[in-house]
């Protein structure tokens, strides 16, 4: 799958917009970062509709579990380890729009690619590299938080593991405490892999457009 609009990874930060920013929204987005760390580099990567439809069946959410994790897996393959996801309450947070109840300071989902644990039971030492773990975790909007973005994005993990029901677990990426992301197209609490996506190995899954339906 072609990502031309992602850039090759580096040491700046990587800001992933999973949400319909305007203009506006997402240049005081990105300002919010370049003052928070003023001396790195900042990059911006908005996966385009045929980017998500081909790393997960599209909902009414752009920035679903499954789409995070599928633009994990096109980051890692770019190099990234990790990266911060703008989504539709940071969005609402950048436009001074929060609803009742949500924090008014512009927060992001931290997302980190782990290698997994190696499995000796498997013959081939390059699937063994190949196995990832993804975490997700939304920072508070802090700024002595935003200025350490970078080694938290190098360093955390969580203990929470997302079961795939979306609506249950979504909250906890709301409330700081962290959950491991899952391929949608395989079973839970198994690692995923660099190589492939389980709807990019599904031929029945993915459609003549390569779309995963």
């Amino acid at each position: 799958m072609s990502t031309s609009g992602l850039p090759p990874a580096d040491n700046s930060l990587l800001v992933v917009s999973l949400a319909e920013l305007s203009e506006a929204g997402t240049a005081i987005l990105l300002q919010h970062f370049h003052q928070a760390l003023p001396n790195t580099s900042i990059q911006h990567w908005h996966p385009t509709l045929a980017e998500r439809q081909s790393v997960a069946a599209q909902g009414p959410y752009p920035d679903s579990q499954e789409n995070l994790y599928g633009v994990a897996i096109l980051a890692r393959r770019s190099g990234w380890t990790g990266f911060v996801v703008a989504d539709g309450l940071a969005n609402r947070q950048a436009h001074g729009s929060a609803c009742g109840g949500e924090n008014a300071q512009v927060s992001v989902v931290m997302v980190a690619v782990r290698p997994a644990e190696q499995d000796h039971s498997t013959g081939s030492r390059r699937s063994n590299q190949d196995r990832v773990r993804v975490f997700a975790q939304r920072t508070t909007g802090a700024a002595e938080e935003n200025s350490g973005l970078l080694d938290a994005l190098r360093s955390f993990t969580v203990s929470h593991t997302s079961v795939g029901d979306r609506l249950a677990r979504y909250g906890d990426l709301h409330m700081q405490h962290g959950l491991e992301l899952h391929d949608p197209d395989r079973g839970v609490f198994v690692p995923g892999t660099v190589k492939s996506l389980g709807c990019e190995e599904l031929g029945g899954v993915v459609g003549a457009e390569g779309m995963c339906t």
